[in-house]
């Protein structure tokens, strides 16, 4: 029995090792010789194993991490336009039912060119971030927010009615028209932006291509409007 004892203790190590469960200690320098030696090898078993385990999970987390990363907008930390069109494909193959509306609300930061020009570039930037930063306190955790160009942001949110859509916009808009930026020299100014609300209804015929157009036309609208405005198209 003195003799099988060590051989079943290893068996049941190399059992545990293999399985990725916690191995029992390894009495290494109890036994002499040869059984010794075998004990002295699983130790090193144990421990090449284990750290091939590290190794994976932290090239599954480095995975997850790059995958986060290409649909990030690396200033805002919002989706960026690919992962946003992603998103929209998904919404326009997935029918929720004859009562449901998907909205997509576009809509970009007024004269943005003149805040870079008067205020400068970081000041932009600083006016993006905040705009990124209005948009996690107040979309809903299931609404779809991206930045799909310089100074434009997509919305992607399924509602109840049109009134509803054309209600969140107005709530973003006047956060954002209620917000201040400081720029560089201390100077504190204000933004406004523009919106067009496009609906599509399911069923419908809507792509992804059409849904963009018609929330660029009613942006377009609200800008030669007066800007600091909400313009709503019709349901599909």
């Amino acid at each position: 029995l003195r003799v099988i004892r060590p051989f079943v203790q290893a068996t049941r190590i190399i059992g545990a090792i293999a399985d990725g469960t916690p191995a029992a200690a390894i009495p290494v320098g109890k036994y002499r010789g040869e059984i010794d030696g075998m004990f002295e090898a699983l130790s090193v078993l144990k421990d090449n194993a284990a750290a091939r385990k590290r190794a994976e999970l932290e090239r599954d987390r480095l995975i997850v991490d790059l995958a986060v990363m290409a649909e990030t907008d690396f200033l805002t930390g919002l989706l960026n336009r690919r992962a946003f069109e992603s998103r929209l494909d998904q919404a326009l193959s997935q029918s929720r039912g004859a009562e449901t509306i998907l909205a997509f609300i576009l809509f970009d930061i007024d004269d943005f060119k003149g805040i870079n020009d008067t205020y400068g570039h970081a000041s932009g930037d600083e006016a993006l971030k905040t705009i990124a930063e209005l948009c996690r306190q107040t979309w809903r955790q299931a609404d779809v927010v991206a930045r799909v160009g310089g100074e434009e942001f997509a919305v992607l949110c399924h509602v109840d009615t049109a009134a509803q859509a054309v209600e969140m916009a107005e709530r973003m808009r006047q956060c954002i028209a209620q917000s201040r930026v400081t720029a560089e020299d201390g100077t504190v100014f204000v933004l406004t932006a523009s919106f067009g609300v496009a609906l599509a209804r399911w069923p419908g015929a809507e792509t992804a291509d059409t849904l963009f157009r018609s929330a660029d036309e009613l942006l377009y609208r609200a800008k030669m409007e007066g800007k600091n405005r909400v313009v709503p198209g019709k349901t599909g």
